[in-house]
């Protein structure tokens, strides 16, 4: 199961980072591809939201195998809502830009609730070593300055044309979900490191 969840993590970063690459290679196709490629390219943020979801629970709540599928129901509800706001062709377009980054960000934030968990189960020292905390928290600056960039357009909206083809908002959105999602891989490893080291590996974390 932890070889299943850790390349699965893997996986899913691969393939959003496929999914961006496609929509910006077809973008300027025809409008229509355009539309269909930037929804791909939503869903394959939710597909990193949902994958770095599982991986941190599995990790964070090792042994505690309710809990898991409890924190998985709640995520895989919240990116079901989330893809229907943003995946829906009449909630497209720049105007609902800010309400789909929003949705994004807040699907994020829900992360709170199982870190706030294992903080009253097992307290501030043993949940920042035994679930990657620190690592969740790096993760989530990362992707809340690329989520602030990409909804405000700075700094091209400050000097237009001067950032057309390097430091426009949309690469320095991309540089940080790069970095996220290494925090994330990082987290889950010293997470399982710590499940290891205390022998939770193989004798509590494959039950339920």
């Amino acid at each position: 199961m932890d070889r299943l969840i850790f390349n699965f993590n893997i996986i899913a970063a691969l393939v959003t980072a496929l999914l961006s690459s496609t929509y910006h290679t077809l973008m300027n196709h025809s409008f229509s591809i355009s539309a269909l490629c930037l929804r791909i390219d939503y869903a394959g943020i939710l597909l990193l939201i949902q994958s770095s979801f599982i991986s941190g629970i599995y990790v964070g709540f090792y042994c505690e195998p309710f809990l898991q599928k409890v924190y998985w129901t709640m995520i895989t509800s919240l990116s079901t809502i989330t893809a229907v706001l943003v995946l829906h062709p009449k909630l497209q377009g720049p105007k609902l830009r800010s309400t789909r980054t929003t949705a994004f960000v807040l699907t994020g934030l829900s992360g709170f609730a199982p870190i706030g968990h294992g903080l009253f189960l097992y307290g501030w020292n043993e949940m920042w070593e035994r679930s990657g905390m620190p690592f969740w928290l790096l993760e989530g600056a990362a992707y809340g300055i690329g989520a602030a960039f990409f909804a405000t357009r700075i700094p091209e909206r400050l000097k237009w044309g001067r950032f057309d083809i390097w430091g426009s908002s949309h690469q320095i959105f991309h540089v940080c979900v790069v970095a996220g999602a290494v925090a994330h891989l990082w987290g889950v490893w010293d997470a399982w490191a710590w499940n290891y080291r205390n022998g939770n590996v193989g004798s509590c974390g494959v039950r339920g």
